[in-house]
């Protein structure tokens, strides 16, 4: 009886064993890579029975909701499409950055071996190799590398609204590496943080706060159901050398889960919850002699959790800083001291443009000095070479602005200012414009909107000064200088 038992349990393992070796083998002959372990063919399989078992779930509820609602969620979804694809192109998944480096590192090791059959381990031609495989483990522990579940190696999926704790949980599966366990967890994502004070659906103006909150937990719970990226995570990770051969350890060192409409930052895991893993690439490959193992085998552990928490404190620092957008990689205080040069525009003198009408305004010494990346003030010196009262006075005057860093280069800004010019008039300006960075040298396009205050006529300080109080007019303005 005992025997008959083992034997239909066998069979049952092994009919259940055909299906998963059919599959890794069928993506080895396509894709030409190692195929992924039992492990992960598993957790698949479980993705996708639980992805149709809640589209089974969303297609009963179609049924029941309105046509208004199944269209408002129509829109959503195609909203979270072509949003969703915004968000991978901005965000590049690095995974296989990584992947690469350490083929590199397990192909140097593997030429190590081979030479070592014809050269003694001292050779140069050894000595060199093994040069090279330090610098590629070092090279590697430096780096970190990012990856998003907009990608293929980590999956987000998230639970029905909870009303008894006011959020979701969310559900992040990995496959990186053809290992699962390396990132699994889960967050939760507050309805408060999920939706914030501003609501970007259409249709909830005329609706009361109870509808409105009704409607909104009904939207991301069809989205989820429809295993739609509502939301997305960003991780990032570092990979360093372990104990073993051919073994790797797994940092994450950041995970946070955004909002796919707007880029609104929702939750994160923290600190405690970023568990450090490992991993081993098959076949392993030992270059080490026995002898430096034995040494290394009582420190390696020690020494390497010491040297990766400091690394990774370093990377994890720096992250936090850096924009995930490389337009606004870097940003600079706008120092800057140029000369430019503008023509005014009054009111009356909107009429087809004509370049012979143009005329010189005033020549500007502009000196601005930054505050901080992005609030500058500044000075101004001018010869009114035009004025409102066609006389060539001087002017002074000081500004407030705001400026921003695009692509390294190009740093837009706003401003405010005042001046005094010595006609006795006080002109007061609102513009902006663009600086064109070339290492130290500095091209600028500016506009301004002024008011122009005149003294002379409200205290009559000089007789022959008559005109208006106030007058209204545009300047355009270009200019050369220096930056640093």
């Amino acid at each position: 009886m005992g025997k008959t038992l083992l034997s239909v349990f066998i069979f049952t393992f092994l009919i259940c064993l055909v299906p998963v070796m059919a599959v890794a083998q069928e993506y080895e002959r396509h894709s030409g890579e190692k195929p992924p372990s039992y492990a992960v063919i598993a957790q698949n399989e479980s993705i996708k029975k639980r992805d149709s078992e809640t589209e089974r779930q969303e297609n009963l509820l179609v049924q029941t909701r309105s046509d208004a609602q199944n269209e408002l969620i129509q829109i959503n979804k195609k909203l979270i499409a072509e949003k969703s694809e915004k968000a991978l192109a901005a965000i590049p998944d690095q995974t296989d950055d990584a992947l690469q480096a350490i083929r590199k590192i397990e192909k140097l090791k593997t030429n190590i071996l081979r030479f070592g059959q014809y050269y003694d381990v001292l050779s140069p031609e050894i000595q060199s190799l093994t040069e090279e495989l330090e610098e590629e483990y070092a090279a590697l522990a430096q780096k970190t590398f990012t990856t998003t579940s907009l990608s293929p190696h980590v999956t987000l999926r998230c639970d029905t609204y909870d009303e008894s704790s006011d959020s979701w949980k969310a559900l992040l599966y990995s496959d990186f590496f053809n290992d699962v366990k390396l990132f699994n967890g889960t967050v939760d994502l507050p309805y408060k943080e999920f939706f914030g004070k501003r609501n970007p659906f259409a249709g909830y103006k005329k609706s009361g706060k109870e509808e409105m909150r009704y409607n909104n937990i009904m939207i991301a719970d069809s989205l989820f159901r429809m295993a739609q990226p509502a939301v997305y995570a960003v991780i990032t990770f570092r990979i360093v050398r372990w104990k073993e051969a051919s073994e790797y350890r797994f940092i994450p060192t950041r995970c946070e889960i955004y909002r796919t409409d707007n880029n609104t930052f929702i939750a994160k895991l923290s600190k405690d919850e970023l568990q450090k893993t490992s991993f081993i690439m098959l076949p392993q490959v030992e270059v080490r002699t026995a002898v430096r193992k034995e040494e290394e085998a009582p420190l390696t552990e020690k020494q390497l959790e010491k040297k990766d928490e400091k690394i990774a404190s370093k990377v994890s620092d720096s992250y936090v800083e850096k924009p995930r957008f490389p337009a606004f990689d870097k940003q600079f205080k706008r120092r800057a001291i140029f000369i430019s040069v503008d023509t005014s525009l009054y009111p009356d003198d909107f009429r087809p443009f004509d370049l012979k009408l143009v005329t010189l305004n005033s020549i500007k010494l502009n000196m601005d000095f930054g505050l901080s990346d992005y609030f500058f003030v500044g000075g101004i010196m001018e010869y009114d070479y035009n004025g409102a009262h066609k006389n060539a006075d001087y002017g002074f005057g000081v500004n407030l602005g705001l400026n921003v860093t695009l692509f390294n280069s190009i740093r837009p800004y706003i401003q405010t200012g005042v001046s005094f010019i010595t006609d006795y008039s006080l002109v007061t300006t609102v513009g902006g414009g663009v600086d064109i960075v070339f290492g130290k040298l500095l091209l600028n396009v500016g506009y301004g909107y002024n008011w122009n205050y005149d003294i002379n006529a409200r205290f009559k300080l000089k007789k022959e000064h008559e005109r208006d109080t106030l007058l209204q007019y545009q300047t355009f303005s270009i200019g050369a200088g220096f930056t640093w």
